[in-house]
C-alpha cells in the first residue's frame, strides 16, 4: 500500500491512511474487520485512487489479512525465521553446502534437536504442539 500512496496528492495523509490501514488489521473477528474497512472506506472516499487500490488488492481478492482470521496462531513467520537463524549460525555457518555435506548436515541437526527435545532428559527444551498463550494475553496485547 506504502508504494500507492503517492496516488494522494496530499502527501500530509500518508501516515494517516496508513495508521488507519493498521488499525483494520487489528480486527479481532470477520465482523469487525468488515464493519472497520466500511468505516476506513467512508472516512477516505475522497481518496477514490488508493481507495481503488486498496479495495481490489486487500479486500476484493486478498481479505485474509486481518489479526482474527486466524485467532491463536502467529500472524509473523519470526518463529521460522529464528529457526533458520539458529541453523545458519551453528550448523551451516552461513554457507552454502553442496547436497552430499547438506545431508550430513541435516541429520546431525535432526538428532541433535531430537536429543535436546527428549522429555526424558532432565533439562530438555520443551516442544510446543500447540500455542501456550492465554486468550487474556492475546486481548491484554491487542490494548
Amino acid at each position: 500500500v506504502q508504494k500507492k500512496l503517492h496516488l494522494t496528492e496530499d502527501k500530509n495523509l500518508h501516515n494517516e491512511i496508513m495508521d488507519d490501514i493498521d488499525t483494520v488489521q487489528l480486527s479481532n473477528s470477520q465482523k469487525t474487520f468488515e464493519v472497520a474497512t466500511k468505516l476506513f472506506l467512508k472516512k477516505w472516499k475522497s481518496e477514490e485512487k488508493v481507495l481503488q487500490y486498496f479495495s481490489s488488492e486487500w479486500l476484493e481478492s486478498k481479505n485474509g489479512w486481518y489479526e482474527g482470521l486466524q485467532m491463536y496462531v502467529s500472524s509473523t513467520n519470526n518463529a521460522l525465521e529464528a529457526t533458520n537463524r539458529v541453523i545458519k549460525d551453528e550448523d551451516t555457518i552461513r554457507g552454502r553446502l553442496v547436497l552430499s555435506r547438506f545431508t550430513v548436515v541435516v541429520f546431525s541437526i535432526v538428532m541433535k534437536w531430537s536429543k535436546e527435545r527428549n522429555p526424558i532428559r532432565v533439562n530438555s527444551k520443551k516442544f510446543e504442539h500447540q500455542p501456550s498463550i492465554t486468550l487474556s494475553h492475546w486481548t491484554d496485547g491487542y490494548n
